[in-house]
């Protein structure tokens, strides 16, 4: 899960799945990473390029090889890896362990600013009013498939140029169409 994540970073789904199917067949656990050779993660990744991936993920081989461990159960571990931060960190909670966070990445952020009105100086996603507004979106039930839906909307429909906001199932409660509409 943590792989998927740290693959999925500034890139599309569709451009990471064959990547990342190749990726677990070849290092199918941790123990099989943490055995990886530095020129084997980056070839098999250089489809998605930017290369600070490949080296964030030698780096977590090299850690794991190093302890013989398996953070990817502890969040607080999994923050202290290589290229993972709050985002991959969540995504692993809610995903793979099946705890209730909301997960910010830049469509969930886009969303939750455009639905509750919420503008910043700062990159949206780091915005503590957005990460408040989607922990209360997300609450304590039903946390993986709230996320998986507001990813999903903020991908398909709340782009961040031309945003279908006609098909959006918030767009009467969105505070950013109701601006549009009455203009």
């Amino acid at each position: 899960m943590a792989v998927a994540e740290i693959l999925l970073r500034r890139t599309r789904a569709d451009a990471v799945a064959p990547v990342y199917t190749m990726f677990i067949r070849k290092f199918p656990d941790p123990l099989a990473l943490a055995h990886a050779r530095a020129a084997d993660i980056f070839e098999l990744l250089r489809p998605l390029g930017l290369r600070w991936r490949a080296a964030n993920l030698v780096a977590i081989a090299r850690r794991l090889r190093k302890t013989g461990g398996n953070p990817f159960g502890d969040p607080v571990l999994l923050r202290g890896l290589p290229g993972v931060g709050d985002y991959v960190a969540s995504a692993v909670a809610v995903f793979a362990l099946g705890r209730a966070a909301p997960v910010v990445d830049a469509n969930t952020a886009r969303v939750a600013g455009r639905f509750f009105g919420i503008t910043t100086r700062s990159e949206l996603r780091r915005s503590r009013a957005v990460r408040e507004a989607l922990g209360n979106l997300v609450g304590s039930r039903r946390a993986r498939e709230v996320n998986l839906a507001l990813i999903d909307l903020g991908a398909l429909l709340c782009r961040p140029a031309l945003p279908r906001c006609p098909e959006c199932p918030l767009e009467p409660d969105c505070m950013k169409a109701g601006v549009r509409r009455w203009r």
